[in-house]
């Protein structure tokens, strides 16, 4: 019985030291094991589609002109070369005897007692207004067919080949700025269960693994946001190089009619100032019916003189028409080109949740064996 007992305690004890050691070397054994390393090869970011935009079409403008007949250059020519006591020759006098039909009329009449040199010169005005009488002549002088083709015409410009003769715009240009997309929301977190869990299931897929795809969506989803900034701002950036330069054409245009405008101006009031010396010349001479014909003759760049102060408000539109047609065209391709790299953006994020989805559901079925 005591041999018994002893027998019985001897074996507790050794079951106590030989669990103490097991206890000890699975402990030491778990220390010693290195975490988990979840590896996600489904979830991989491909390049956003390249934007290739074509340059936009771009409105082309043809400036107009005031054109000053043959006859009438030639004559002021002659003029411009005569001494005192000089002759003008036949074809000139021929020319200038045509305006004597329109004189022989009462309001010719009542003209060529009128017409001083300070009512051609008014028209350096800005308002441009013709003095009223020699208004009415000139729509007289106009009725002659053979004398309205001794006036000047005016050629309007051109956009795209197309006559432009608006003498009022918009005084305010339209904004002209893209449409980014803005920054998109960033992906949320996934959730506890997995793809196609009841809700309110108990979360079946262990966090790590969850963690592992997750982190490896945003990587990927995060390089895809870079790829769509760097685009957006490649568009931007020509887009803006674009309104820059039209901006420019727009001052260049400008500047080179004015340099034209202040030059013609300068040329008709000379012209005018011209025949009236060259008139009056020829009226102390004793020429006095050809020297009125000659005077009546001033009329035809001072109507030049008024026709270019036209010219000058339809061309400065036409430039400002110009720059908003191409400016709105910059728009467009600009936008269009937004809209594509939004919808490529979409796209390749659609791509990627589709990718997580597939990395979750191997969470799900391997339970954190990695594979």
């Amino acid at each position: 019985m005591k041999h018994t007992q002893v027998y019985g305690i001897y074996l507790f004890c050794l079951l106590i030291v030989s669990g103490a050691i097991a206890w000890s070397c699975a402990t030491k054994e778990m220390e010693s094991l290195e975490p988990f390393q979840y590896v996600l090869d489904v979830i991989e970011v491909g390049e956003l589609p390249d934007i290739e935009e074509e340059d936009p079409y771009e409105s082309e403008l043809e400036g107009g002109s005031i054109n000053i007949p043959s006859q009438i250059q030639v004559i002021l020519v002659e003029l411009e070369g005569m001494g005192a006591g000089d002759e003008v020759s036949a074809e000139t006098k021929n020319t200038v005897n045509k305006f004597s039909k329109a004189l022989d009329t009462e309001e010719g009449s009542v003209l060529i007692r009128s017409i001083e040199e300070a009512k051609l010169t008014a028209v350096s005005s800005e308002d441009m207004k013709l003095d009223p009488e020699l208004e009415r002549f000139v729509q007289k002088v106009m009725g002659f067919p053979e004398l309205a083709v001794l006036f000047p015409s005016l050629s309007y410009p051109q956009i795209n080949g197309e006559e432009f003769r608006l003498m009022l715009l918009e005084e305010t240009d339209p904004v002209d700025r893209l449409s980014p997309m803005g920054k998109p929301s960033a992906p949320n977190s996934p959730p506890g269960n997995a793809p196609g869990n009841p809700p309110g299931a108990p979360p079946v897929v262990d966090p790590p693994c969850r963690n592992a795809a997750a982190s490896a969506h945003r990587e990927a989803w995060d390089q895809l946001d870079m790829q769509r900034e760097s685009q957006e701002a490649l568009v931007l950036e020509r887009f803006e190089n674009r309104i820059a330069s039209y901006q420019a054409a727009r001052e260049e245009s400008v500047t080179a009619f004015m340099d034209f405008y202040n030059e013609r101006r300068g040329l008709f009031e000379k012209q005018a100032q011209l025949i009236l010396r060259i008139s009056n010349q020829l009226h102390s001479q004793g020429h006095s019916t050809f020297a009125n014909n000659l005077k009546v003759i001033a009329t035809v760049p001072v109507n030049a003189r008024v026709q270019l102060e036209s010219l000058k408000t339809v061309t400065l539109n036409a430039i400002v028409q110009t720059q908003r047609n191409n400016n709105s065209a910059a728009v467009n391709i600009g936008n269009n080109s937004i809209n594509t790299i939004s919808q490529n953006f979409s796209n390749a994020a659609l791509d990627l949740q589709k990718k997580l989805d597939k990395a979750l559901s191997r969470c799900l079925h391997n339970q954190g064996k990695g594979n």
